[in-house]
């Protein structure tokens, strides 16, 4: 690979924009949806900003694809011919520590809570719930083995629906599932042109599922059974935008008009895709967003302009985003009952800011330092950063 390309760098700030508006976009749809009360005032422009939840997760997959190819193409071996050692421990060091930790401290939060202070009301009951008894053992067994997005999507009338805090997790299920095997993949495609076709085909069923799905199905498990295969596709989106950034990158460079074009056309389609719900059109959300997510990094990642420091402030939440998603539910329960008597925006500010400042505490003391032990254990190199 050419290492003069963007893509190459240490560090892409606007792919860290664009995490930062997928983490806002979470964390305004989960505020509106507690502050929003019966006989609230209504307001166009504080609906649109907070409508949009499934429509972050849903960038952050396709950055997430991006940047995975990215650090397996740079890694050893390159693209098909992965270190496997290398990848699925950079990948476990990465992922596994703050997620048991994320569960540790929901487990300790939700029972402390209950025991000192009998806390049972229905705002901690929609964080923090659990499976009804008896049935925990399935809601456990698939945190445990990343299958939780499909547990919970058959057995939600089982476990009679579980704590936000808990119900985020099925994402990251999503990204598990779709990684365990991918240095597989890559190797027996063997090049490009089979990857893309690959690539390309998972869109298409993931796309065509979406608009033939058979029925029978109770409401609740076609929802979340659409959701689950349409991720795929959306993490299938993110890799075909590295390949795209890696074969026509030198030419990009030299187009600025062509890169401000698919910037714009791409910021469009995102921004359209925060009315889509309001209208009564969220089916199309994945297409939209997928689209408006790769034609915007195509263009944006070439261009000068994204690298300035005017731009820097507002990737921040979008470097601690991992953190920020994981336990954002638990700062959501602490700021809630001072918020709700303040202007909903500025409390929305507030929100974005406490949650920033827990997550950058997280990676400085605790996912850097053990992300960097693990590998140290293993050997893996500790050079590049990671996704």
């Amino acid at each position: 690979m050419d290492k003069s390309l963007p893509i190459a760098s240490n560090n892409i700030q606007v792919v860290d924009l664009v995490r930062g508006l997928a983490i806002f976009s979470v964390l305004a749809s989960h505020l509106a949806s507690v502050l929003n009360q019966p006989g609230s005032s209504k307001s166009l422009v504080w609906d649109w900003i907070t409508s949009n939840g499934g429509g972050g997760v849903l960038m952050f997959l396709v950055v997430s694809g991006f940047l995975i190819t990215r650090i397996i193409d740079l890694g050893p071996g390159g693209l098909f011919k992965p270190s496997w050692k290398n990848f699925y421990v950079r990948r476990a060091a990465r992922i596994l520590p703050l997620y048991l930790l994320q569960i540790f401290v929901g487990i300790l939060f939700l029972y402390s809570l209950i025991f000192f202070f009998g806390e049972t009301s229905r705002f901690f009951i929609y964080c923090f719930k659990l499976p009804r008894e008896g049935t925990a053992w399935s809601f456990w067994l698939s945190l445990f083995t990343f299958s939780f997005n499909w547990a919970l999507a058959f057995k939600f009338d089982e476990w009679q629906q579980v704590g936000l805090y808990w119900g985020i997790l099925w994402s990251l299920a999503v990204e598990e599932q779709f990684y365990i095997f991918y240095p597989f993949y890559l190797r027996i495609l063997g090049n490009t042109r089979r990857l893309v076709l690959a690539l390309m085909t998972v869109v298409l069923v993931c796309l065509l599922w979406k608009f033939n799905f058979p029925g029978g199905w109770p409401s609740v498990t076609r929802v979340a059974v659409q959701g689950n295969i349409n991720c795929y596709g959306e993490i299938a989106i993110g890799v075909l935008l590295y390949l795209a950034c890696k074969q026509f990158g030198t030419r990009l460079l030299l187009k600025k008009n062509l890169c401000f074009l698919f910037s714009f056309i791409g910021a469009v389609f995102i921004v359209i895709s925060y009315g889509l719900d309001y209208f009564g059109e969220g089916d199309i959300k994945p297409i939209v967003i997928g689209g408006g997510v790769f034609l915007f990094l195509l263009g944006a990642i070439h261009l000068e302009l994204f690298k300035s420091k005017w731009f820097k402030f507002f990737s921040v939440p979008g470097k601690y985003s991992y953190a920020s998603y994981l336990f954002h539910v638990i700062i959501l329960y602490l700021v809630t009952p001072e918020l709700i008597h303040v202007d909903r925006f500025l409390g929305l500010i507030f929100y974005v800011i406490a949650t920033t400042t827990m997550a950058f505490v997280s990676y400085r003391i605790f996912e850097f330092p053990v992300n960097n032990l693990v590998r140290g254990w293993f050997k893996v190199s500790l050079k590049s950063k990671e996704a």
